[in-house]
Parts: structure tokens; C-alpha cells; sequence
């Protein structure tokens, strides 16, 4: 449900983005995609930092989702007032609507599962309240894969020493369901509290620029 959920959002974003110009609605994808990884991966540079206090998974949400407006608001008034307003580059109109149409699409497809990859970071989505609506396994389960491809994809494309560390960043953010204290780098996560049971969970650190998460 949660994935054909995310395919309508497409789908309205491509009749609404049809008429763009093409060169338009690929600035858009583009600025888009940009700050969906500097949300991520700035996220995880900047827990890999603090080193004298616990993070909270909201705290990584919060971090996620603003690191990533502020760089789209920046990147898309860039464009927009430097870039698209000085430059005309014209197409055939065919080209121009289908080509749009599918741009748009994958840009309103892209900020949908975004948005529901945040979500699953907030521990309260696996408060048994709010399982009985909509499961978190199935959030991740539709959110995860197309932002990891998204984050590997920039990534890869951008020229610097990567080692496609962008998916297992990012399978890292979904809370287990608890908000608890992170250490980046230690292995070891001390809980805060435990609102839902007594388990206790072990994360496995990761190389990501010399820094253990």
C-alpha cells in the first residue's frame, strides 16, 4: 500500500510538472536529489562529531530532513534566479512534456519515500498505537531502497573517493523503536528509555571518512 502510496504522489507530481520546460524539471530532480544526500550523509558526518553526549533518533530526523530543506532552498533559488532565468534551452514540445512528465514524476516519487524514510527514523512508529494503522517494516520496506539508491547514485556521480557507504548509512537511520542514546563511536547503543520492552540492542560500526558511527 505504502509503495503504490508513493507511485499516486508520482503520478500527480508528473500531470502538475508536465508543462514545465524540461530543462526545468531536470534542475528540480537534480537539486532534489542533491539535498536528499546532504541531508543523509551531512547527518551521519555530523553524529560521527559529537563525541560528549548521546543522540536521539529524533535528533537524526530533525538533522535529516533540515539539513536537507535548507539545501534545496538554497539550490533551487540558486537555479532559479541565476540559472534558469539567464539561460533558454528549448526542445521539441514533445520532448518537452513527455520528458517533464517523467522528471517530475521521479521527483515527486523521490520527496514522498524521503518524507516516509524521516518518518521511520522517530521511534513513535513503532509505538504498538501506531502499528495497528500502518506497520514501520512496511515504511522502511518502501522508503529505504529508493533513497539509498537515490543518496548511492549522487554519490557516485560525484567524482570524489566513495566507497558506497550512502546504503548502509542509511539503513542505519530507521529507529528500532526506542529513543535511545548513540554513541557514535562506540558499537554499543545505551537506551534512555524503554517504553515497549527490556531488550537491548547492539549496533555494528562502520568506516565512514575515519570516523566510527
Amino acid at each position: 500500500m505504502v509503495f503504490w502510496f508513493t507511485i499516486l504522489v508520482g503520478i500527480i507530481a508528473a500531470w502538475w510538472g508536465r508543462k514545465m520546460s524540461f530543462y526545468s524539471a531536470w534542475a528540480l530532480l537534480f537539486n532534489i536529489l542533491v539535498s536528499m544526500y546532504l541531508g543523509v550523509m551531512l547527518t551521519a558526518a555530523i553524529i560521527g562529531i559529537i563525541t560528549d553526549q548521546s543522540v536521539s533518533y529524533y535528533h537524526c530526523a530533525t538533522g535529516v530532513a533540515g539539513i536537507a530543506i535548507i539545501a534545496f532552498i538554497i539550490l533551487h533559488t540558486f537555479t532559479i534566479t541565476v540559472l534558469i532565468a539567464d539561460v533558454e534551452i528549448c526542445f521539441p514540445r514533445m520532448f518537452d512534456g513527455v520528458g517533464s512528465a517523467i522528471l517530475t514524476f521521479l521527483s515527486g516519487y523521490l520527496v514522498c519515500n524521503f518524507v516516509i524514510f524521516v518518518i521511520c527514523i522517530m521511534p513513535f512508529t513503532k509505538n504498538p498505537t501506531v502499528e495497528k494503522f500502518i506497520e514501520q517494516a512496511h515504511l522502511t520496506a518502501a522508503a529505504v531502497p529508493p533513497v539509498a539508491v537515490a543518496c548511492d547514485f549522487v554519490g557516485n556521480m560525484s567524482m570524489q573517493c566513495y566507497d558506497d557507504a550512502a546504503e548502509q548509512v542509511v539503513s542505519e537511520f530507521p529507529s528500532p523503536g526506542h529513543d535511545i542514546g548513540y554513541n557514535p563511536r562506540k558499537t554499543t547503543r545505551k537506551r534512555m528509555d524503554e517504553p515497549y520492552g527490556d531488550e537491548t540492542y547492539e549496533d555494528q560500526s562502520y568506516d565512514y571518512g575515519g570516523t566510527d558511527y
